[in-house]
């Protein structure tokens, strides 16, 4: 579409798509009273939160990840322009790549081994995150380059909807509300941190080295995950989550 319609029927498409979210959010009807606000009592409650293991093995190692991985987006135009010579076209077939990759992801974040064993599994995926980016960043050839960002949609998603589905059946009854908080917080609220960090680094040592350094970081993060994944849990295999309470409850809010 970018290639034929050009960028701002890009745009505007993406804009309609936000009326099928609009109307969803408009048909929810709540079924229960909301109680006064304490910012005391609020700020207490979402600090124990972030202090319960399960929830805390999963936000430490996100931080890394959401600082040194998710400012890719930001440089895809570089790459496809200035390192690969591609292009509009170019740019177009690599976010197609992403995006297949995604879907592939979202599947991964269902599998059995998954569900068994989240934090090692997340751990996993982040290292294989890392390494699909510095694939991107420190690739001879464009193809190559499709294949390594398709491994790291993948991961990537597959990654993200772990931790989402993880956090929300860690958090103990009513306070799933305030887990997601923290884990938008981490997931979206340090992505600028991360891209004017990279982005400076790029302007000193090049897109392409910042980019894969960052994709090194991530593997790092990623071995530092299933350090804290094994000593939080030790070789426990089976999730406890999965014992707690029945997985619709995890959509309320308080």
């Amino acid at each position: 579409m970018l290639i034929v319609a050009g960028a701002a029927a890009c745009f505007a498409a993406n804009a309609v798509s936000f009326l099928a979210v609009i109307g969803a959010l408009l048909a929810i009807r709540s079924t229960r009273q909301p109680t006064p606000a304490n910012t005391t009592r609020g700020l207490a409650a979402t600090l124990a939160v972030a202090r319960t293991p399960r929830i805390r093995a999963v936000l430490l190692p996100a931080i890394g990840l959401t600082i040194l991985a998710l400012p890719y987006n930001s440089f895809l135009p570089s790459l496809a322009r200035d390192v690969f010579a591609a292009g509009a076209s170019g740019l177009s077939l690599l976010l197609t790549a992403m995006g297949l990759g995604a879907l592939v992801g979202a599947g991964i974040s269902s599998m059995k081994i998954v569900e068994r064993m989240p934090e090692r599994s997340l751990a996993v995926l982040e290292i294989v995150s890392g390494v699909a980016l510095a694939g991107l960043a420190w690739s001879p050839h464009f193809y190559l380059a499709l294949v390594s960002i398709g491994v790291f949609g993948a991961a990537l998603i597959g990654y993200m909807a772990t931790a989402n589905a993880t956090i929300q059946l860690a958090a103990p009854p009513g306070t799933e509300g305030r887990a997601l908080g923290l884990w938008i917080i981490v997931n979206s609220g340090l992505v600028p941190l991360g891209s004017i960090a990279i982005g400076g680094l790029a302007e000193w040592i090049g897109t392409r080295n910042a980019l894969g350094g960052a994709g090194l970081g991530c593997v790092i993060c990623g071995i530092a995950a299933a350090f804290i994944a094994a000593r939080t849990f030790g070789p426990r295999l089976t999730a406890h989550v999965t014992d707690r309470r029945p997985a619709t409850s995890a959509s309320r809010t308080d």
